[in-house]
């Protein structure tokens, strides 16, 4: 069984796990969703810049929320890291049971610009930016969200 194959059957079952019993870890459920869906590899997990790696979109960050549990937008904080640290940033929004809400890919130069003093950029504001790119349905897919 190949690396990528392993990685999407880890991840179908983190997702029910998390959806049907609210057991596991979003933030890894949410970036070996992004591996799976950008045929990408999975950085070592104490890579401090990036969580991935994958010819399309070179290093990859994966940011993720649980929609409505951050009173201030779903915002997701970039102010750590350096301009060069990865190339771009998967943000991906989850419903209270784990389904997919919303997902984008967005360079992180474009990420830096949006970012509040704070270093946060809130959803509204990164999957309205230009450069943004609809993700979700690709990992709706590998979730088995849809078929």
């Amino acid at each position: 069984m190949l690396i990528n194959d392993k990685i999407i059957e880890v991840v179908r079952l983190q997702g029910e796990l998390l959806r049907d019993h609210k057991i596991g870890h979003p933030d890894w459920y949410a970036e070996m969703l992004v591996c799976a869906a950008l045929d990408g590899e999975l950085a070592l997990t104490n890579n401090p810049n990036y969580d991935i790696k994958c010819k399309s979109h070179g290093k990859v960050q994966v940011k993720s929320r649980v929609n409505g549990t951050d009173t201030t937008q779903n915002r997701t904080n970039f102010k750590r890291y350096k301009p060069c640290a990865f190339n771009y940033a998967v943000i991906v929004i989850f419903e209270s049971d784990y389904r997919v809400k919303g997902a984008i890919t967005l360079p992180l130069s474009d990420a830096h610009s949006l970012m509040k003093k704070a270093g946060h950029v809130k959803w509204t504001d990164a999957s309205s930016h230009e450069n943004a790119v609809c993700i979700k349905e690709k990992l709706q897919e590998v979730s088995r969200e849809i078929t």
